[in-house]
């Protein structure tokens, strides 16, 4: 059998979460709805998958790679259009000759699966009678469908189909609110079609959690709720019910969320009081007013400018130390001396959120090896590190300086975080994260972290848990 599924991904109904990704790869649980459209298709027998895209295509196909973890051959074709789809798919249709298909939308998860023994020609429909966006036919059906034919209009060409109804409604993520509904029955195990978590454990009844999530001990959970990967729960957090909290994601002490939705790389503030919401990144969508609250970058800068004063004195105390510590190992910098040469990085002076045209920049200083020559551990290399922050250009704790190229390409939200910081030393995935190579997402979640709690008091916490934390292995910084 093949399957065709319609994955154009774009729907004016879903409004500021359409902004970063296609509808297909808005999540139900701990993965994209389209995983699970992908997981049901080969449970009905499809061995070949044909994706039509348009939205956002390279993210679905990043997400897909070959269906090698499905054990299915995925084939990718894109529509001019995304009302329009069929016509990048019906000249290969016309080639398929008696083979049989399933055509579906891939922001569609049908109710239930095939009946053992179906028709040819079957149209899956929800226990009031509207199609699921799901049909079994001929590919000659398929082939004999006008270029032209929407979406929405597929149904008004299968009316010699049986109609099959499914004892359950399917799942959507076409609107914000099917894509709450959709979650909402995910932790009330209201659907059949559902693969179940494999990337988290169900603790206690109606409570899962997924791998390296920290959770405070004062923080209260109460079930239903669904917790995702490197998630952080701080201090008097109150989560549930029906709360799904998606993989690196930062819920900060004393909030309380029900009934929502914290999408991926989200970051909830203190003492924020959450319910009938879904947090995506820079958005808060009140799906019960159907509001959209934009988070400005003032906001947040104006809740890092609140202890200027005490950070001005930190930052003079960590002149004062660096100098101090540069005379006490003075001797031993002479011995080295002669087998070292200096590196040195041009890289982005921090803070720097103002226009870019006044953006500076600073030579950060390190120690390499010469030829021939033994080589360093790595905190001698970093020991002319204390002469940048002698001079100020430079922080103990900080996030990692980059060079103003690397800033550039950075994502437009984590650069707005990023050029608010600080440079330093030791970086947060140096005390955070136990991995030398962390990803893409663990560096964005922990930057974002030191963001929002940046101030001199953690910056004691952290150089405490750095230098004095227990069980920690050698990280890069």
């Amino acid at each position: 059998m093949r399957a065709v599924i319609i994955a154009t991904g774009q729907h004016p109904q879903l409004g500021a979460l359409e902004q970063d990704r296609p509808s297909p790869l808005l999540r139900i649980g701990d993965k994209p709805i389209l995983f699970h459209v992908i997981d049901w298709c080969a449970q009905q027998g499809a061995t070949q998958i044909d994706l039509i895209l348009h939205y956002r295509p390279e993210l679905i196909r990043a997400k897909l790679e070959d269906g090698g973890r499905w054990g299915v051959e995925l084939n990718f074709h894109t529509a001019k259009a995304a009302d329009w789809p069929l016509g990048a798919i019906q000249p290969l249709a016309r080639r398929w000759q008696d083979e049989t298909v399933l055509l579906g939308m891939g922001d569609h998860l049908p109710g239930a699966a095939l009946p053992e023994h179906p028709t040819p020609k079957l149209m899956l429909c929800d226990p009031d009678g509207k199609w699921s966006g799901w049909s079994l036919m001929p590919a000659s059906s398929l082939a004999a469908l006008p270029s032209d034919t929407t979406r929405e209009s597929i149904p008004e060409y299968l009316s010699d189909f049986k109609r099959y109804i499914c004892p359950l409604p399917h799942l959507s993520t076409q609107s914000t609110e099917q894509f709450v509904s959709a979650n909402a029955r995910f932790l009330s195990h209201n659907t059949s079609s559902l693969v179940p978590p494999t990337t988290a454990k169900e603790v206690e009844t109606g409570i899962w959690l997924s791998t390296n999530t920290v959770i405070h001990p004062t923080a209260e959970v109460i079930g239903p709720v669904f917790i995702g990967r490197n998630t952080q729960i701080g201090e008097g957090v109150r989560i549930g019910p029906h709360v799904v909290i998606e993989n690196n994601c930062i819920i900060d002490s004393k909030s309380r969320l029900q009934d929502s939705i914290v999408c991926q790389n989200s970051y909830v503030g203190e003492g924020l009081d959450l319910v009938n919401n879904i947090v995506d990144r820079r958005w808060i969508i009140n799906t019960k007013d159907r509001l959209e609250i934009p988070l400005t970058d003032d906001v947040i800068v104006s809740e890092l400018l609140r202890f200027s004063f005490r950070r001005q004195l930190f930052h003079f105390i960590e002149r004062i130390v660096a100098l101090g510590l540069l005379t006490l190992l003075a001797p031993l910098l002479v011995c080295i001396a002669p087998f070292v040469q200096i590196q040195r990085r041009i890289c982005l002076s921090l803070p720097a959120n103002f226009p870019e045209a006044r953006w500076k920049s600073f030579e950060r200083l390190l120690w390499t090896s010469r030829a021939g020559a033994l080589r360093l551990p790595e905190w001698i290399q970093q020991l002319p590190t204390l002469w940048n922050i002698v001079r100020g250009e430079m922080h103990f704790v900080g996030v990692k300086p980059r060079p103003i190229e690397e800033v550039r390409k950075l994502p437009t939200d984590w650069r707005s975080l990023y050029l608010g910081s600080k440079a330093g030393w030791i970086t947060p995935q140096a005390v955070e994260l136990n991995s030398p190579h962390p990803s893409f997402d663990e560096i964005y979640v922990t930057d974002v972290y030191y963001a929002a709690h940046d101030r001199p008091r953690y910056d004691l916490h952290m150089l405490w848990k750095y230098f004095l934390g227990s069980d920690r292995e050698p990280r890069s910084r």
